[in-house]
């Protein structure tokens, strides 16, 4: 009998958020503060993310922050729950990629120069 690995709660947490990101659709926006997709009619949601200061630049220290978080479980973890790690990243980086096409922002950009990095060292 196989046994399922206990995924501790901080990777858990982790692991959502990326799939979070992943989760978004193109020309749509991350209000993180309620785990929804803002469109560019939903002019409420947008009204609602303003309020809450959430842009792009938050948006983008919060994604980074999560980025170095993965990086430190994929370093420092007993290596029981890579898959879903893994799987995480996967959606995760397609989430990116929507975003970096809605955006078209250089300091986005950078990040994917970083990521493309991180990818380049694991090959």
């Amino acid at each position: 009998m196989t046994s399922i690995p206990k995924i501790p709660d901080d990777a858990k947490h982790i692991i959502n958020l990326m799939n979070y990101i992943g989760g978004v659709g193109t020309r749509q926006r991350l209000f993180f503060r309620d785990k929804i997709y803002v469109s560019e009619i939903d002019f409420q949601s947008r009204i609602m993310r303003y309020f809450y200061g959430e842009n792009l630049e938050s948006n983008l220290k919060t994604i980074k922050k999560i980025f170095r978080s993965y990086i430190i479980l994929k370093i420092y973890h007993n290596h029981e729950y890579d898959r879903s790690l893994d799987d995480a990243f996967r959606i995760f980086y397609e989430g990116l990629v929507k975003l970096k096409e809605t955006y078209k922002d250089k300091e986005l950009d950078k990040f994917f120069i970083y990521i493309d990095t991180y990818l380049n060292m694991l090959i």
